[in-house]
Order: structure tokens, then C-alpha cells, then sequence
């Protein structure tokens, strides 16, 4: 979102601030409020997808662990 100078007619909402969103181009009278809680919970949501996932602790050894204990042959 990137806020925008209202025109004097907006005026007469001075708790609403006029913002364009950044992906459909769309312009929008908010809260200044509501924007900047959007904007962090997309920013989380982006670093969510960013973090890669932690690999397991049999990783290492190649799951060779899990395949032992699945296999019944193998633990004789």
C-alpha cells in the first residue's frame, strides 16, 4: 500500500487516509490503522514462506534410521 495526498473532499474523514495497493493498483479510503496491521501480517506471512524448513534429526544419516526400524526383517 502507498499512501496517496487526499483530495478536499476526503477531507471530511480526517481518521481515513487514502492509500493504492501496491499489486492491483486499486485506491481506497482506510484507517491508518488497518493498513499498517495488514502490511505487518503480510510481512510475516512473507518471511514464513521464506524460512526454509528445518530438517529432521535423522537428515544426516540419510533416514536410514527410520528405514531400519520400519522393516521388521532388518532388526533380526
Amino acid at each position: 500500500m502507498k499512501r496517496l495526498q487526499r483530495r478536499l473532499w476526503m477531507r471530511l474523514f480526517p481518521s481515513l487516509r487514502l492509500y493504492r495497493c501496491a499489486q492491483c493498483g486499486r485506491m481506497q479510503l482506510a484507517p491508518r490503522r488497518a493498513v499498517e496491521q495488514a502490511i505487518a501480517t503480510r510481512l510475516a506471512q512473507e518471511a514464513t514462506l521464506r524460512r526454509p524448513a528445518e530438517p529432521s534429526p535423522n537428515a544426516a544419516l540419510g533416514g536410514h534410521i527410520e528405514e531400519a526400524e520400519a522393516s521388521p526383517a532388518l532388526r533380526r
